[in-house]
C-alpha cells in the first residue's frame, strides 16, 4: 500500500469515526435554565430575559413566550440575554431551547410586573412606518456582547414581525409587542458587522434602518473568579459567631453573576440572587468546616473556591422568635451598598426549620439554610429608597412563618 493511499484511508477513517460522534449524540439529553427573572418575583417591565440552553445535541435555536404567545426567536446562540415588553399583572413566561434534531427543552415561571420602566430611546420621527435603530450607534469599535436595539412603528397596520440581520444572516425574529422593542444581546467575533432592523406589518408595508458597527474584541462570559476577603483562605484561627463573610465575583465587564452561595461541607448555607457581593455574617455549627464559596453567570458558567474554617461555640447574641415555628426579619444596618439583612428562626424547635428566604418589595433575594437559618445577616444591594422586606420560613411540618419590616436605605 502506498503512502498516500493509507494516508486517505487515515482521514477517511477519522471523518467516519466524528460523524458517528455527531450521530450519536443523545437526542432526549438537554434543559433550558431561566436565570433571570425569578419565579414568583414582582418585576418592572420591559422584563430582563436571561437563559441558556444546553443539550447533547447542539441548541440551534432559543425562544421565548409570554403567556403562551411567541415573542422572540434566536439563532445560532444557545444563551440569550434580552428585554421582553410586558403589561400590568401576572404572566408565565416560558424559554424554549431547539436543538438540530428537532427535539425541545423548556423553562418556564410565573412573574408579576408591578411597574413600567421609561423608554431610554425614542425618536422623534413623525411617520406612519418607521424602524428607528436606538444601538449599537456608537462609531467606534466596541467590545462583545453588543447589543442590537431599535423602535419598531407600523400605525396602518398591525405588525407581523421584526427580523434581525447581521451580516445578512437571520439572527433573530420579534413578534407580538417584542417586534416594536426588539432589545437583545449578541455575541460576536472582532471584525467589521452590518446589523439591519427590518419590519412587515399585515398591509404588506416593510420597513428596515441597517447599523453598521465594528467589534474590537470579544469580553466572553469567563466562570466567575471568586475574591474572599474573609474569613481569610488558610487562617486557622477560630472565628466568633456569626462567622463574617466578605467575598465577590467577577465574570467579565459585559457578563453578569446571577447567585452566588455558600456551602457548609458540601451542604447549601446561603444563597443570594443577582448580585456579585457577599458581605455579613453567617451562623456555621461550631467546629472545623469546610466552605466553599460558588457563583454562577449568565451563560450558566460557575465558579467557585474552597477552604476551612473554624467556628466558635458560642451560642449568645441572635435574634429569637418569640413563638414556634418562627421566624425574624433580623438587623437593619444600611450601607452604601444597599442594607444588610437577615434571618432568625428558633434554637432547637420541636418541628426543625428547613429553609427560609428573604424577599425585598416582593422580589426574592437571599436563601437560608441548614446552621445558618439560627441567624445570620447579608449584604442586599438596593438603591436608596424604603423597602418592605419580608422573611418567610418554613419547616418540617410544612407550617409557614412569616414577618415583615419596612427599611429605610438613605
Amino acid at each position: 500500500m502506498s503512502r498516500s493511499v493509507y494516508i486517505l484511508l487515515v482521514f477517511l477513517l477519522i471523518s467516519l469515526c466524528s460523524l458517528s460522534a455527531v450521530a450519536q449524540c443523545d437526542p432526549n439529553a438537554g434543559r433550558v435554565s431561566l436565570n433571570l427573572p425569578a419565579s414568583g418575583s414582582t418585576i418592572t417591565a420591559p422584563v430582563e430575559v436571561i437563559a441558556t440552553g444546553t443539550a447533547s445535541c447542539a441548541i440551534t435555536s432559543m425562544q421565548v413566550y409570554v403567556d403562551g404567545i411567541l415573542q422572540w426567536t434566536q439563532y445560532g446562540q444557545p444563551a440569550m440575554h434580552l428585554m421582553v415588553p410586558a403589561i400590568l399583572g401576572r404572566h408565565t413566561l416560558e424559554v424554549k431551547g431547539w436543538t438540530a434534531k428537532g427535539k425541545s427543552f423548556a423553562a418556564s415561571e410565573v412573574v408579576y410586573v408591578s411597574s413600567l420602566r421609561p423608554e431610554v430611546c425614542k425618536s422623534s420621527f413623525d411617520l406612519d412606518n418607521y424602524v428607528w435603530p436606538c444601538a449599537p450607534q456608537s462609531t467606534s469599535p466596541i467590545d462583545s456582547p453588543v447589543w442590537i436595539s431599535g423602535i419598531v412603528r407600523s400605525d396602518t397596520s398591525p405588525l407581523v414581525e421584526t427580523d434581525i440581520t447581521v451580516n445578512g444572516k437571520l439572527t433573530a425574529q420579534a413578534f407580538g409587542a417584542t417586534g416594536y422593542r426588539p432589545n437583545a444581546q449578541f455575541v460576536f467575533s472582532p471584525g467589521m458587522y452590518s446589523a439591519d432592523i427590518s419590519s412587515s406589518n399585515l398591509a404588506g408595508a416593510t420597513m428596515h434602518n441597517p447599523a453598521g458597527f465594528i467589534v474590537r474584541s470579544q469580553v466572553a462570559c469567563h466562570a466567575p473568579v471568586i475574591s474572599v476577603m474573609r474569613p481569610t483562605p488558610g487562617d486557622t484561627s477560630v472565628q466568633a459567631q456569626p462567622v463574617v463573610f466578605d467575598a465577590a465575583a467577577d465574570a467579565g465587564r459585559q457578563c453578569k453573576v446571577t447567585a452566588m452561595a455558600v456551602y457548609e461541607d458540601g451542604k447549601l448555607q446561603y444563597r443570594a440572587w443577582n448580585q456579585s457581593l457577599m458581605f455579613g455574617r453567617l451562623w456555621l455549627a461550631p467546629g472545623t468546616h469546610r466552605v466553599t464559596i460558588q457563583a454562577w453567570n449568565n451563560r450558566g458558567q460557575v465558579g467557585k473556591k474552597t477552604f476551612t474554617v473554624t467556628a466558635e461555640e458560642n451560642l449568645e447574641g441572635f435574634c429569637t422568635p418569640e413563638t414556634t415555628p418562627g421566624v425574624m426579619v433580623c438587623s437593619n444596618a444600611p450601607v452604601g451598598a444597599g442594607a444588610i439583612v437577615g434571618v432568625g428562626t428558633p434554637l432547637d424547635p420541636p418541628v426543625p426549620t428547613t429553609a427560609a428566604r428573604i424577599y425585598i418589595n416582593g422580589v426574592k433575594r437571599g436563601d437560608y439554610y441548614g446552621d445558618a437559618l439560627l441567624h445570620s445577616y447579608m449584604l442586599v444591594t438596593v438603591p436608596p429608597g424604603t423597602y418592605k422586606v419580608t422573611a418567610v420560613a418554613w419547616d418540617a411540618s410544612g407550617a409557614v412563618s412569616t414577618d415583615t419590616q419596612m427599611y429605610n436605605v438613605p
